[in-house]
């Protein structure tokens, strides 16, 4: 299966999976209020950095050895057996700091070891499907994941089992994650040697930061603002974050099918086609963000009011937030090159200097501005660290940066905001229900930039045919 494709399967299976948790995101917040979905924001917020100190790497480096094709079934019994043991001190961790874990979490800490386990058991599962480049099955687990997590959730709350409700949920998902992955993940396994050990770390010591990165980048404001500020500005602020990740998922999905590619190739000796694949992610890293940007500057209030009138202040964030992922993608696909071509040393140094920078600008800017400086501080960090792994990675491969491709991007993201900002109006004099309206206004602004932009984009255009076969015979 080509990478347009798996691109495609990828983000189809995240999109229906995360629509499916923002249409449930809705009714946690009109029914639960600001403040318990700002506690179990905290709680997932914990629970990835806890997952983190249990996989430190490990996960990535698993990807990276099985993708290169040699002994497999070696480096999947090694890292299994490493991030096994990590659990077990992580775990012990926990136990020892249960008071202070069940104050921030509202009562839940009877949850956190067993979350991290099946948390850390999924990430094992994605990893052997990745590295056998089942990124496209790793997907649609993924969507499935999302779609049982939102259910029971959804049923739970009704129920009246509130915050502990969601957090049971969210640990059902990643059951069913796994039990669905062992069906198609290729769990042949074999006594590892220490080479093989030492190859997983090898990679998992530079990697580990790039998890962290990710972390910081997603998490750290939350942890921060949950400290500073009330528990229902933290609920506002991680719907809007969550919107702006909702966002974001085609670019994650071209990440992950980039990577195992881009291994594959640099093992080979095929410098040529790690550049083309270089560009080729950056050309469509924004591809839903940059509409976006604009979209929610004109219709963020409207969007947010949809959870409840109380967090229609957040529009402004919601922006920013939109504005720093959309930087941030950008910097990923660089560093997803770096570690692809075996230069996870690289990537470390970038990682350590984005972290400093977004933790420091992060408690200095929310202690000035509050919320605001949450998310300027992103921005700021975002930006820092784009321009030094642009840097870096020139220094490495060579490849072309498609400033064409974007620069169509935005026109068409133009022509989208300027047409939807006349078309607001005439819906707003109609009389229509507000979530009427905002669907119309949505679906307007979809169809006018894909419309424009393959229009415009041979590039695009060209893609899109040769992913959609069929696409002849719609149009």
């Amino acid at each position: 299966m080509n990478i347009g494709k798996q691109s495609f399967i990828v983000f189809v299976s995240k999109y229906v999976g995360s629509l499916l948790g923002f249409a449930a995101t809705i009714y946690f917040a009109n029914k639960l209020g600001p403040e318990v979905m700002g506690y179990y924001a905290g709680t997932v917020a914990l629970l990835a950095w806890l997952k983190l100190g249990g996989d430190l790497g490990l996960s990535t480096a698993m990807v990276k050895r099985i993708s290169e094709g040699d002994n497999n079934a070696e480096y999947t019994s090694a890292g299994a057996l490493l991030i096994g043991a990590f659990f077990v001190c992580i775990s012990i961790l926990i136990y020892l700091n249960r008071s202070p874990i069940d104050e921030y979490t509202g009562g839940n800490y009877n949850f956190a070891i067993p979350l991290l386990g099946l948390a850390l058991s999924q990430s094992i599962i994605k990893a052997i499907l990745n590295g056998h480049h089942r990124v496209h099955i790793a997907g649609v687990i993924y969507g499935i994941r999302i779609a049982t997590r939102s259910l029971v959730q959804i049923i739970l709350v009704f129920a009246g089992m509130g915050l502990t409700g969601m957090v049971f949920g969210y640990g059902f998902g990643f059951l069913m994650a796994i039990l669905v992955g062992i069906i198609f993940a290729p769990l042949s396994i074999s006594t590892p040697k220490t080479k093989h050990i030492t190859n997983i770390f090898s990679y998992a010591k530079y990697s580990w930061l790039g998890e962290f990165e990710n972390r910081t980048f997603k998490d750290v404001d939350i942890v921060v603002l949950a400290a500073l500020v009330s528990p229902s500005l933290v609920g506002i602020y991680s719907i809007t974050w969550s919107i702006s990740q909702f966002l974001n998922i085609f670019n994650t999905a071209i990440r992950q099918v980039m990577f195992p590619e881009i291994s594959r190739a640099q093992a080979h000796g095929a410098g040529d086609e790690v550049g083309t694949l270089v560009n080729r992610a950056i050309t469509f890293s924004g591809l839903f963000m940059i509409p976006g940007v604009f979209g929610s500057v004109l219709l963020g209030e409207e969007i947010l009011s949809i959870y409840g009138p109380e967090f229609a202040k957040g529009d402004l964030i919601l922006t920013l937030l939109i504005l720093a992922s959309l930087i941030y993608g950008y910097q990923r696909q660089f560093l997803n090159a770096l570690n692809g071509i075996d230069r996870p040393d690289i990537s470390f140094k970038i990682n350590l200097i984005f972290i400093v920078l977004n933790i420091f600008l992060n408690g200095a800017l929310i202690l000035v501005f509050g919320w605001t400086g949450a998310a300027v501080a992103t921005i700021l960090s975002a930006l820092i660290g784009l321009f030094y792994s642009y840097t870096r990675i020139r220094s490495q491969i060579d490849f072309s940066l498609p400033i064409w491709e974007i620069t169509l991007q935005l026109f068409a993201s133009s022509f989208m905001g300027i047409a939807l900002a006349i078309f607001r109006r005439a819906v707003q004099l109609s009389g229509v229900g507000a979530i009427f309206s905002l669907l119309i206004l949505i679906s307007t602004g979809v169809v006018l930039y894909f419309t424009t932009l393959y229009l415009i984009s041979p590039l695009f255009n060209s893609t899109v045919r040769h992913n959609l076969p069929n696409l002849d015979s719609i149009i």
